[in-house]
């Protein structure tokens, strides 16, 4: 069965929180909202990995659109299928960072009005891990389409890393 994702907004000092959290529903991941699903293999290049990866590629492309559509018209915040589709682009390198047993890995990312991520962590009971630390760092090449309602947007999301 999918995984169906909430998105609820906040906002904190003029800053737009984006929380996107998951439920899960029972049988396989499907990574609709977090990213989920087997490892691609250490080693390969971005180039083989995003092909072996095809749901990864298309992604890509979407966010590629996002980020070209946004340059003439920008929205006032990044939505939850900008930041799935930006974030699902970078599976190949997330599923590299899966060391070990299942786990779920939650980055907050700052991204700044530009689209560029300043800054990413890995927060929760799993923060300290080697696992989460590398997630962050991936997610830091994250590139996302501009937006003007708000100079930076925070954006919580869970990655569900296994083996």
């Amino acid at each position: 069965m999918a995984r169906r994702g909430i998105l609820s907004v906040w906002v904190v000092t003029g800053i737009f929180v984006l929380a996107l959290s998951t439920l899960a529903c029972g049988g396989a991941a499907t990574g609709n909202f977090g990213i989920s699903g087997e490892t691609s293999g250490e080693g390969e290049s971005m180039g083989d990995a995003a092909t072996a990866n095809p749901k990864a590629q298309e992604a890509k492309q979407r966010c590629e659109q996002e980020i070209e559509k946004a340059k003439t018209k920008p929205e006032t915040k990044l939505s939850a299928i900008q930041v799935r589709a930006c974030l699902y682009a970078l599976k190949p390198q997330i599923d590299a960072c899966a060391k070990g047993p299942k786990v779920e890995v939650i980055t907050k990312l700052v991204v700044s009005a530009s689209g560029a991520v300043v800054n990413a962590f890995p927060i929760g009971d799993t923060a300290d891990t080697d696992a989460a630390k590398c997630v962050a760092e991936v997610v830091l090449q994250a590139v996302f389409p501009r937006f003007t309602g708000a100079e930076q947007q925070v954006i919580k999301y869970p990655f569900t890393l296994e083996r």
